[in-house]
């Protein structure tokens, strides 16, 4: 199983961007791992392009290394609601918020 966490921020802004020194990490990462090797990709900012708040705006660069992998999900935060979304038969989560209150989505009990 391979676990791959992926280093996003830059400059701590809400909404980011895959900086090509992240790709050529990523890259090199996967050409240590044989082609059918399950694979989790966790990000703290959300990947899914649909993700309501805080996707990733350029994660399609990410996807060209990722798609013919076997990946099995994509986990991310910062996006304080839960959110599920499905991309080429891969599930995306988002977390569900530890604070009560934060604007992203109805409160808890």
């Amino acid at each position: 199983m391979g676990l791959i966490f992926l280093d996003l921020s830059n400059d701590a802004k809400a909404q980011v961007t895959v900086k090509v020194s992240t790709k050529l990490w990523l890259k090199k990462v996967l050409a240590n791992f044989p082609r059918k090797m399950p694979i989790i990709v966790f990000s703290h900012y959300p990947l899914h392009p649909e993700t309501p708040r805080f996707a990733v705006m350029n994660s399609g660069e990410l996807f060209q290394y990722l798609d013919d992998r076997n990946v099995l999900a994509f986990l991310s935060g910062h996006y304080h609601g839960q959110w599920f979304g499905i991309r080429n038969k891969i599930p995306f989560f988002t977390n569900v918020r530890l604070f009560t209150q934060r604007g992203h989505g109805p409160p808890l009990p």
